[in-house]
């Protein structure tokens, strides 16, 4: 278990540091506060400055991947990369006792980049067939790197570096380091925060080949008793259509039952199963009826107490309610951190056991009303 970090240099995160890091963590906090970038950071240590998840975090979902938008994300994200004195970003913390740090910083872009062949550097996009022909087809003419990115990854003794390579012309593309790849895969498991999309027909298959469906089709009967079992059958298309067998209705599509039972559905498919050691997840409880919210409480409760560490955002005060009663029925496994920005940065309080009672109620008014 992650036990504290701190951060430096990250957005507004300037100097913060998160101690006694419990099972759950639920960040609070009015709008623009730096909830996210909580999450955000804690996520770019987990995988270790992986250099493709540090692109996911600077690509809103509203930008392509090219090569302006990527500048302007980078720019985001190193907010004096032009001054002479590059911002670095440094993450550090402790792991089951162990001190682990990373840092990203940005540099100029080394021209030995353009000599390097095409087979060398690997593309962020989903598109990949395609792209990797592009790739084969890359004129080294035509490779103008524009920016790059240092990422010094530490581990114990050891550094790896890595580097994000800017095209002007062809995207993004970046080269990583094949050992701490190895490295992020044997040591942790994390996951950003994501929404409702068409990959649920893939999570729950993943699930029911994990062996860990039973347990997201019980999550659902918290919410809708009458759901039996889940199902996958194939739309005229042969994409993959949810299907839900349910004592009332029969068999019929997820979206018959509504969107709130499909964003109880990919929060448990992302939650409980796929055996993540980390969980990152931005307003989980974004458009549920706090009845449901109770339910998932109990969930993320069961979940942290089987060994998987999870980081959350809310920005309503019944959520904190919930959880705060399973403080007052003796759960030990919470830390609540309020976050508000002070002089364009953010600062952070944590709160746990009998110190959260005592001051929940105010906590919850500053949710919803900024100080």
């Amino acid at each position: 278990m992650i036990e504290s970090l701190n951060i430096s240099g990250f957005r507004a995160a300037q100097d913060v540091s998160l101690s006694d890091l419990g099972k759950v963590n639920l960040f609070i906090g009015p709008n623009g506060s730096g909830k996210s970038t909580m999450l955000e950071a804690a996520f770019l240590y987990c995988v270790e400055g992986d250099t493709s998840k540090l692109i996911d975090i600077m690509k809103p979902e509203s930008i392509e991947y090219d090569a302006d938008s990527m500048k302007r994300a980078l720019l985001w994200l190193f907010t004096h990369i032009s001054e002479a004195e590059h911002r670095k970003i440094t993450v550090s913390g402790t792991v089951d006792g162990v001190s682990r740090n990373v840092c990203v910083k940005p540099v100029e872009a080394d021209s030995d980049y353009t000599q390097m062949s095409p087979s060398d550097l690997g593309r962020s996009s989903a598109k990949s067939a395609a792209h990797n022909t592009e790739l084969e087809n890359f004129s080294n003419a035509r490779r103008t790197a524009i920016l790059d990115l240092e990422l010094a990854i530490t581990h114990g003794d050891d550094s790896f570096d890595r580097h994000l390579i800017v095209s002007r012309d062809h995207g993004v593309y970046y080269q990583g380091s094949q050992q701490s790849q190895r490295l992020l895969a044997t040591f942790t498991h994390a996951m950003r925060p994501y929404f409702v999309d068409s990959k649920l027909p893939k999570l729950v298959s993943d699930a029911r080949l994990a062996g860990t469906l039973p347990e997201v089709e019980e999550t659902l009967r918290t919410v809708d008793p009458a759901v039996i079992h889940l199902e996958i059958n194939l739309a005229a298309n042969g994409t993959g259509v949810v299907y839900v067998k349910h004592d009332r209705l029969g068999l019929c599509p997820l979206g018959i039952l509504g969107d709130g039972l499909s964003n109880v559905l990919h929060f448990a498919l992302r939650v409980t199963s796929g055996g993540a050691r980390y969980v990152m997840y931005d307003e989980f409880d974004a458009n549920f009826h706090v009845s449901v919210i109770r339910s998932l409480a109990q969930v993320i409760k069961k979940v942290g107490d089987d060994g998987t560490q999870l980081f959350l955002t809310t920005h309503r005060a019944d959520t904190l309610s919930t959880f705060v009663d399973l403080v007052e029925d003796g759960w030990d496994g919470l830390t609540v951190y309020q976050t508000r920005l002070e002089n364009g940065e953010v600062k952070v309080q944590s709160f746990a056991g009998e110190r959260l009672l005592s001051v929940w109620c105010d906590l919850a008014l500053d949710i919803r009303v900024p100080s």
